[in-house]
């Protein structure tokens, strides 16, 4: 199953967006909680990762084993469905956010070569 092979590496990105839509719909404590840590430590991340100098990205990348990766469009649609729960809900911070969030991912895929 080649082309699918990738979901195994983007087993945490949907159950993060199931957890985000549990506290925006249902919302329980616990959910409410765990996106109100890992919104700006996403967010923290995608900063990082743009301050790292480009070559040393690419040295990391090529001394790594070739691992199957997400199509760029499927990070598009869960940063979508996320941002919509998130107006859904009325979660202002957490839209603002997550447009941050997606423009870094985008900004940062452009910069190694991706495309994004």
């Amino acid at each position: 199953m080649p082309a699918i092979s990738w979901l195994k590496s983007v087993i945490l990105d949907i159950a993060c967006t199931a957890v985000i839509a549990v506290a925006v719909l249902v919302e329980p404590a616990w959910a409410r909680w765990f996106v109100i840590i890992y919104t700006p430590f996403m967010l923290l991340m995608k900063v990082a990762a743009l301050s790292v100098s480009r070559g040393t990205i690419k040295r990391s990348r090529a001394g790594k084993a070739r691992q199957v990766e997400a199509p760029a469009a499927f990070f598009h649609v869960i940063y979508g469905i996320n941002l919509a729960l998130f107006v859904l809900g009325r979660w202002w911070i957490m839209v603002a956010a997550w447009a941050a969030i997606w423009a870094l991912s985008v900004s940062y895929a452009r910069r190694v070569g991706s495309v994004a």
